[in-house]
Protein backbone atom coordinates (compact mmCIF):
# COMPACT_ATOMS: atom_id res chain seq x y z
CA UNK A 1 0.00 0.00 0.00
CA UNK A 2 1.23 3.55 -0.84
CA UNK A 3 0.03 7.07 -0.58
CA UNK A 4 -1.42 8.15 -3.36
CA UNK A 5 -2.54 11.38 -2.25
CA UNK A 6 -3.11 13.49 1.13
CA UNK A 7 -4.65 16.70 0.95
CA UNK A 8 -6.46 19.38 3.41
CA UNK A 9 -9.51 21.16 2.46
CA UNK A 10 -11.79 23.84 3.70
CA UNK A 11 -15.23 20.98 2.97
CA UNK A 12 -15.48 17.77 0.84
CA UNK A 13 -18.99 16.10 -0.45
CA UNK A 14 -19.38 12.37 -2.05
CA UNK A 15 -21.89 12.08 -4.25
CA UNK A 16 -24.26 9.32 -3.23
CA UNK A 17 -24.65 8.02 -6.88
CA UNK A 18 -21.93 7.94 -8.04
CA UNK A 19 -19.30 7.88 -5.18
CA UNK A 20 -17.24 10.82 -6.60
CA UNK A 21 -15.42 12.59 -4.38
CA UNK A 22 -15.43 16.62 -4.76
CA UNK A 23 -12.92 18.96 -2.60
CA UNK A 24 -13.47 22.50 -1.95
CA UNK A 25 -10.62 24.93 -1.05
CA UNK A 26 -7.78 23.16 -0.48
CA UNK A 27 -6.16 24.08 2.11
CA UNK A 28 -2.11 25.64 1.82
CA UNK A 29 -1.72 29.30 2.45
CA UNK A 30 -4.36 31.24 4.50
CA UNK A 31 -5.25 34.80 6.51
CA UNK A 32 -7.38 34.73 9.96
CA UNK A 33 -8.58 37.67 11.24
CA UNK A 34 -8.89 37.17 15.36
CA UNK A 35 -8.42 39.22 18.23
CA UNK A 36 -5.08 39.34 19.65
CA UNK A 37 -3.74 35.98 21.99
CA UNK A 38 -7.29 34.50 21.31
CA UNK A 39 -7.18 30.48 19.88
CA UNK A 40 -9.16 29.99 16.90
CA UNK A 41 -10.59 26.25 16.04
CA UNK A 42 -9.75 25.29 12.62
CA UNK A 43 -11.92 22.81 11.20
CA UNK A 44 -10.53 20.96 7.50
CA UNK A 45 -11.17 17.55 6.12
CA UNK A 46 -7.94 15.60 5.82
CA UNK A 47 -8.79 12.97 2.52
CA UNK A 48 -6.29 10.14 2.13
CA UNK A 49 -6.16 8.35 -0.84
CA UNK A 50 -4.06 4.98 -0.95
CA UNK A 51 -3.38 2.76 -3.57
CA UNK A 52 -2.51 -0.92 -4.28
CA UNK A 53 0.84 -2.23 -4.87
CA UNK A 54 1.55 -5.47 -5.86
CA UNK A 55 -0.63 -7.42 -2.70
CA UNK A 56 -3.25 -9.80 -3.55
CA UNK A 57 -6.28 -9.91 -1.52
CA UNK A 58 -7.64 -7.56 1.03
CA UNK A 59 -5.33 -5.19 3.20
CA UNK A 60 -5.77 -3.97 6.66
CA UNK A 61 -3.80 -1.23 7.62
CA UNK A 62 -3.66 1.53 10.27
CA UNK A 63 -2.82 5.11 9.82
CA UNK A 64 -1.91 7.82 12.40
CA UNK A 65 -2.21 11.67 11.81
CA UNK A 66 -0.22 14.19 13.68
CA UNK A 67 -1.06 17.87 13.68
CA UNK A 68 1.99 20.06 14.60
CA UNK A 69 2.32 23.70 15.75
CA UNK A 70 4.98 26.28 14.28
CA UNK A 71 6.90 26.26 16.57
CA UNK A 72 6.94 22.46 16.60
CA UNK A 73 5.17 21.33 19.83
CA UNK A 74 1.86 18.20 19.51
CA UNK A 75 -1.62 20.01 18.77
CA UNK A 76 -4.05 17.12 20.32
CA UNK A 77 -3.89 13.29 20.16
CA UNK A 78 -2.52 11.29 17.43
CA UNK A 79 -6.40 10.36 15.50
CA UNK A 80 -5.92 6.76 14.69
CA UNK A 81 -7.80 5.17 11.73
CA UNK A 82 -7.84 2.08 10.22
CA UNK A 83 -7.65 1.59 6.41
CA UNK A 84 -9.22 -1.46 4.37
CA UNK A 85 -8.88 -2.42 0.97
CA UNK A 86 -11.29 -5.31 -0.14
CA UNK A 87 -9.65 -7.44 -2.85
CA UNK A 88 -10.00 -6.67 -6.01
CA UNK A 89 -9.90 -3.22 -5.29
CA UNK A 90 -6.89 -0.45 -6.61
CA UNK A 91 -7.18 2.40 -3.82
CA UNK A 92 -9.01 3.40 -1.24
CA UNK A 93 -9.90 6.64 0.53
CA UNK A 94 -10.47 8.41 3.93
CA UNK A 95 -11.97 10.86 4.54
CA UNK A 96 -11.87 12.69 7.89
CA UNK A 97 -13.38 16.23 9.55
CA UNK A 98 -11.87 17.04 12.66
CA UNK A 99 -10.23 20.40 14.15
CA UNK A 100 -6.98 22.03 15.42
CA UNK A 101 -6.77 25.17 17.92
CA UNK A 102 -4.83 27.85 15.80
CA UNK A 103 -3.45 30.54 18.41
CA UNK A 104 -0.08 31.64 16.40
CA UNK A 105 0.62 32.59 12.75
CA UNK A 106 2.94 30.01 11.37
CA UNK A 107 3.15 26.91 9.14
CA UNK A 108 1.27 24.01 10.68
CA UNK A 109 2.24 20.56 9.88
CA UNK A 110 -0.28 17.83 9.42
CA UNK A 111 1.44 14.00 9.08
CA UNK A 112 -0.35 10.86 7.63
CA UNK A 113 2.13 7.85 8.71
CA UNK A 114 1.39 4.02 8.45
CA UNK A 115 1.77 2.48 11.57
CA UNK A 116 2.95 -0.50 10.30
CA UNK A 117 5.03 0.94 7.74
CA UNK A 118 6.28 4.09 9.15
CA UNK A 119 7.87 5.25 5.97
CA UNK A 120 4.72 5.60 4.03
CA UNK A 121 3.62 8.83 5.30
CA UNK A 122 2.98 12.46 3.92
CA UNK A 123 3.46 15.44 5.18
CA UNK A 124 1.11 18.56 4.41
CA UNK A 125 2.38 21.86 5.63
CA UNK A 126 -0.88 24.82 6.20
CA UNK A 127 1.07 28.27 6.34
CA UNK A 128 -1.16 30.17 8.66
CA UNK A 129 -1.13 34.08 9.19
CA UNK A 130 -3.40 35.86 11.78
CA UNK A 131 -4.37 39.18 11.05
CA UNK A 132 -5.56 41.28 14.32
CA UNK A 133 -8.60 42.61 14.26
CA UNK A 134 -9.72 45.32 17.09
CA UNK A 135 -12.86 44.17 18.92
CA UNK A 136 -15.01 46.41 20.23
CA UNK A 137 -15.66 46.58 24.25
CA UNK A 138 -18.87 48.30 24.62
CA UNK A 139 -17.26 50.87 27.06
CA UNK A 140 -17.54 54.00 24.82
CA UNK A 141 -21.06 53.61 23.51
CA UNK A 142 -23.73 56.09 24.36
CA UNK A 143 -26.97 55.49 25.61
CA UNK A 144 -29.89 58.39 24.87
Amino acid sequence: MVIEHFLLSNSSSIDMNTNSLSVFGVLDDMQIQAPPGMALNLTFHAILIVKRESEKGPIQGNFKMTVTAPDGSQIGKDLLMPVTMQQGHRRTRLRVITEIAVAHSGTYSVKMESIETPSISREVGINIQIMPVVVPDGSNSQLQ
